[in-house]
């Protein structure tokens, strides 16, 4: 009998994921993230009260960083949360866990469930769990996190002897991470280990994503969301069906990113599409130009070599439309893609990733769309602000807004990304010389041009048709006429993707 019930939520998952600029140490903490129920709790023999089991399994849901577990009594359940909760402190220091605990009606689940949630938001907003050991006046502050270092940690050489000059203190919150690195390393081959074989492998460092030297060294950081999930699981009026829908949709992001990693895999046997890509050695295998970092509940994020950022993040949210879940609903995401300089702070890049998404999120509600939409960034050097004040102050030019995103996946309208895709490819044709049809320099004084005057602009329209080089026109508004209709031109998003997507994915079509 389910008499009494626990909730628990895994609160600032991405601030403490991505608190360091080590993508070994993000990866370290996005696994003791998933792991921290379940197997935490099978592996944690100090407990002596654990929720009830059905056929050896907590008897409940987990899943997208909230638990559901049942006790036998008040009792129990308030003597786990200490013990385990206390245990967090040694195992992964710095994880912050909410919990409510309340009676469970079992012939009336939503009430039940409204209850628990309800209380849970209440301790949120009430207490500040504190999870680090206080810092101390005369300890040194840890690189990776600010709290004070008070493990030591060795760094060995290639031949096994301690650097002793690269070793030293960090905090006991970056020393689980280092840790459990070499566990989260361990499961993402051995989960993929059919596609990666003994050619692939993943990596645990940024600058090893097939990144060439100069211009092009990028990498895009990619964070996905579903649509809407909060709503419809809270339209659930069972405990089967809410674990039915909870399993249903991590497998449709787990599906999802297997099927991603089979297209690129799948490409890199091509010899033109692998040469694109500076692919890094890792003794006799090939680091992958991917490497997840969350993959779990209804969201994803994942680092990426920068060009393939928006391809691959297009590939993905594709295959998750068409996965189906125990709801009958069908799926959709939003997605932004933050292409930053690879030796640019990693969360200030992931912090931007995730306003693109909740922009993309913002322009789907507006338009009361139920597809999928991305937005992206492409960051030349460096930048600082939230993503509107960017906008604002860097890509307004004279005659309006230089930008034109988000975009909606699988739509041929005006903000459809298979218009911008078709429109980018016009832009790359060549003629039957195999010569470029749109010749470089001509884009690069477009580009120019979007941040001038209208005399300017009328001056290079005029000489583009002169020289039969019409632009790309969008729903017949006024764009290839006069650069801008409306205080917005869609030309700057162009020329932003005929760098950062794939070439070759621009000059197949054509073929």
């Amino acid at each position: 009998m389910r008499e009494y019930a626990a909730l628990f939520d895994v609160t600032s998952i991405q601030k403490y994921v991505f608190a360091s600029n080590k993508l070994k140490e993000n990866l370290g903490a996005s696994f003791l993230v998933s792991d921290i129920y379940e197997s935490m709790i099978a592996s944690n023999i100090a407990l002596k009260n654990i929720p009830q089991k059905v056929n050896g399994k907590y008897d409940g849901y987990i899943g997208g960083g909230n638990a559901l577990f049942f006790f036998d009594n008040e009792d129990k359940a308030k003597e786990f949360v200490k013990e385990w909760t206390k245990s967090l402190l040694i195992l992964a220091p710095g994880i912050t866990v909410a919990s409510a605990m309340s009676k469970w009606d079992e012939k009336d689940f939503t009430k039940s469930r409204n209850e628990l949630f309800d209380k849970l938001k209440g301790n949120k907003s009430k207490y500040i769990t504190q999870t680090i050991t206080q810092r101390h006046g005369i300890s040194a502050e840890c690189q990776s996190d600010g709290y004070s270092m008070d493990v030591w940690r060795d760094i060995f050489l290639d031949d096994g002897k301690i650097d002793k000059e690269r070793s030293s203190y960090i905090s006991a919150a970056t020393n689980a991470k280092v840790v459990a690195y070499d566990k989260a390393k361990n499961k993402i081959e051995n989960d993929y280990k059919n596609l990666l074989g003994n050619e692939f492998c993943f990596t645990g460092e940024l600058d090893k994503l097939g990144q060439s030297k100069g211009s092009e060294n990028h990498i895009a950081i990619v964070h996905i969301d579903g649509n809407s999930m909060g709503d419809r699981f809270k339209q659930l009026t069972s405990l089967e069906t809410t674990k039915q829908l909870s399993k249903d949709v991590e497998n449709a992001v787990k599906n999802s990113f297997k099927t991603l990693l089979q297209k690129i895999v799948s490409e890199l046997a091509d010899p033109v599409k692998k040469e694109y890509l500076s692919l890094k050695p890792d003794g006799n295998k090939s680091i992958l130009p991917i490497r997840p970092i969350i993959l779990g509940g209804d969201d994803i994020t994942f680092v990426c070599e920068g060009r393939m950022g928006i391809y691959y993040a297009k590939i993905f949210m594709e295959e998750f439309a068409k996965q189906n879940v125990s709801d009958g609903k069908p799926l959709s995401s939003c997605a932004g893609i933050a292409v930053i300089k690879t030796k640019y702070p990693f969360y200030k890049g992931y912090q931007l990733a995730e306003e693109l998404c909740a922009n993309a999120k913002s322009r789907r509600r507006e338009l009361k769309d139920e597809g999928s939409w991305l937005d992206f960034h492409i960051a030349y050097g460096g930048f600082s602000g939230e993503l509107k004040e960017i906008r604002d102050l860097h890509y307004q030019a004279p005659l309006g807004s230089l930008i034109y995103r988000p975009y909606k996946l699988g739509d041929n309208g005006e903000f459809g990304f298979d218009t911008l895709i078709k429109n980018v490819r016009k832009l790359n044709e060549k003629d039957k010389n195999e010569r470029q049809k749109y010749p470089n320099n001509k884009l690069k004084e477009l580009r120019e041009v979007l941040t001038l005057g209208q005399d300017a602009a009328s001056t290079f329209v005029n000489e583009m048709n002169a020289r039969e080089l019409f632009l790309p026109v969008i729903n017949n508004r006024k764009y290839n006429d006069e650069l801008f209709d409306g205080g917005i031109t869609p030309y700057f998003d162009m020329l932003e993707l005929l760098e950062y997507y794939p070439k070759y994915e621009l000059e197949e079509v054509n073929k």
